[in-house]
């Protein structure tokens, strides 16, 4: 997209008059890299400060002065805080769809934000800055207040978060049972309404998970298993290479049996895999896979390196060795 575009959609954006549709082309500009989010976050900061100034809202900061104050800034080398605030979205509700690599929109009545992802992965920021990638077949919703009144996401299924540090707004994950708080870290969260377990994986920072009854602080490369069918939390490390590597298209195995890397695709895949009762004499198995790959390409791939055979036998997979 030409300059002078992009920067027509940010002011009417920040000054809230932005129609959907200059709403999502934000979005994913932003999306498409750092250069675009540093230069976002810079209009905004000096936006925000001449906006405060104001007492009527139709008046609007010109665009260029806004861009001459921060070149000047820039070249005095001055330093200041690039929190974002959003400014007032369309109040429309927008679901956005990918399905291959497209995006398709579809709106209602209601007063919201939903990202529901196909068969692949989607990465995406919220108005604050927020980094998200959303597994597969997952959905995020936000409502259209998010930022003026609180940073709050719902979510169905698993995604990624690197959270903009906000110390007035806190970041509110609403997971089915569970509700997750954080100023600004990197974490994960696996929550499915047709599953019992609720995973939280924490990288950087700190969490607060909290249930009707207990309430738990978080550290880095510790994760929450809550079984919401028993009411019980269990707390336990994680390799963040392993456990977020979905979010890179992989499913990586680290010292892995055999039968225990069977157990992770019958997982994966979502499928029934028949071994012999007896393990396989080979060492310890670490590596990575594509996840693009269906189950067959794995079993094939695998048998060039383990000496076993495989055969499909109605909906199961059968090995034999």
């Amino acid at each position: 997209m030409e300059e002078k575009g992009i920067e027509h959609i940010i002011a009417k954006y920040l000054s809230g008059e932005a129609a959907t549709e200059e709403t999502m082309t934000l979005m994913q500009w932003l999306s498409a890299g750092e250069k675009n989010k540093t230069e976002f976050r810079k209009i905004q900061s000096y936006w925000n400060a001449d906006v405060s100034f104001m007492h009527a809202p139709e008046i609007v900061p010109d665009f260029e002065k806004l861009k001459e104050r921060i070149r000047k800034s820039e070249s005095q080398k001055s330093v200041m805080g690039l929190w974002l605030r959003p400014a007032i979205v369309a109040a429309v509700a927008i679901v956005a769809i990918l399905v291959g690599s497209q995006l398709v929109l579809k709106m209602n009545s209601t007063e919201a934000f939903t990202y529901i992802t196909g068969s692949s992965i989607a990465d995406f920021v919220l108005p604050d800055g927020t980094e998200v990638t959303l597994n597969k077949n997952r959905k995020l919703s936000y409502s259209a207040s998010f930022g003026r009144s609180g940073r709050t996401v719902s979510l169905d299924g698993e995604a990624y978060f690197d959270v903009v540090h906000d110390k007035k707004q806190q970041f509110v994950v609403n997971a089915g049972s569970a509700k997750i708080t954080v100023l600004g870290t990197v974490f994960s969260v696996k929550c499915r309404e047709a599953e019992d377990i609720l995973k939280t994986s924490l990288v950087e920072g700190n969490v607060k998970f909290e249930t009707a009854n207990q309430s738990i602080m978080l550290n880095p490369y510790k994760q929450i298993l809550y079984n919401t069918r028993d009411n019980e939390i269990t707390i336990e490390r994680f390799d963040p290479e392993i456990e977020i590597a979905w979010k890179d298209n992989l499913i990586r195995y680290k010292s892995m049996s055999f039968l225990e890397f069977i157990a992770l695709l019958e997982k994966h895949y979502d499928v029934k895999i028949i071994v012999p009762s007896r393990e396989l004499n080979i060492s310890k198995l670490t590596g990575a896979l594509d996840a693009n790959q269906n189950i067959s390409q794995i079993l094939d791939m695998m048998k060039k390196n383990i000496n076993y055979e495989w055969r499909k036998e109605d909906n199961a997979y059968v090995i034999t060795y």
